[in-house]
């Protein structure tokens, strides 16, 4: 009898101790960061410097002179997108994304330097950059490379030097970007809108596409994209792409189109003209929710 009692001491000790452990691995703090020293940080690369996976840092309104490295799964919220700014130092990228499960959102993000990003992903899973504006960056607004799952919802990308938004997969490998998302968002006045490179599976769909300087959307060796419900308006070229796969171009608004119930697409193989359409193109813009 004492044997048995020693031994159900035991697991209840055991499971006393699993459950603590498991609620010590499971708890998850929120990190407060203000540049007017009213927080416990004034610096954001500071509070993600102190986090632990899965933490929330919430960013008050102010500039953030910094360039970060988010190398852990966070949730980074600011205050409101258009006074919580993050301000590139003149080197490097503004932010750097390399770990999975990421959320950054209501952010201004600007002062990239060329051939730099605004916002740079790199290897990556599940990344949601969701509700910031990405603007006046010397290079390019987002770049995602070697993501899966990523998507960028409901963002302003505007005036930056080069690309708004570039997808694709920087080493050559078998391993893609693949599932990207890109959705109602506002793609203007950059020289490019939106370049898509050796990728596949990827979503493009309600955006607002518009007086970028040279292409809205250009796309290359790219396969499985559904390219949908945008609106392409006054951009120096709307749309062009390089290689023949499969991928599919609907219901989409061309402000330079003569809606004759088709919309073609001018591209080419290798040196040959192709052409793609898009068969039933809208007559009409959408109301693209979110900028």
């Amino acid at each position: 009898m004492k044997k048995i009692m020693a031994i159900l001491v035991i697991l209840m000790l055991f499971l006393l101790t699993t459950v603590s452990f498991t609620m010590a691995i499971n708890e998850t703090k929120t990190l407060y960061v203000d540049d007017d020293g009213t927080a416990e940080f004034t610096s954001i690369q500071d509070a993600i410097e102190a986090s632990s996976q899965g933490d929330t840092i919430f960013v008050y309104s102010g500039t953030y002179h910094e360039n970060l490295q988010i190398d852990k799964t966070l949730t980074l919220t600011g205050e409101e997108k258009s006074s919580t700014i993050i301000s590139g130092l003149g080197y490097g990228n503004v932010v750097n994304i390399t770990a999975d499960s990421v959320v950054m959102q209501g952010f201004f993000v600007t002062d990239g330097i060329r051939w730099g990003s605004g916002i740079f992903v790199h290897d990556t899973t599940d990344v949601s950059i969701n509700n910031c504006t990405v603007a006046f960056n010397n290079g390019i607004g987002i770049e995602l490379d070697l993501t899966k799952h990523t998507q960028v919802l409901n963002c302003v990308i505007a005036g930056n030097e080069q690309f708004g938004i570039v997808v694709y997969t920087s080493d050559g490998s078998h391993i893609n970007s693949d599932n990207n998302i890109i959705s109602n968002c506002d793609i203007s006045t950059n020289t490019e809108g939106i370049f898509l490179d050796d990728i596949i599976r990827c979503t493009v769909t309600n955006n607002k596409i518009s007086s970028n300087d040279e292409y809205g959307v250009h796309i290359v060796f790219v396969q499985d994209c559904q390219i949908t419900k945008n609106n392409f308006i006054f951009n120096h070229v709307d749309a062009f792409f390089e290689g023949r796969y499969r991928n599919t171009w609907s219901q989409n608004y061309w402000q330079k189109s003569m809606h004759l119930g088709m919309k073609i697409i001018f591209g080419k193989i290798v040196f040959i003209p192709w052409l793609n359409f898009d068969k039933n193109p809208s007559d009409r813009p959408y109301e693209i929710g979110g900028n």
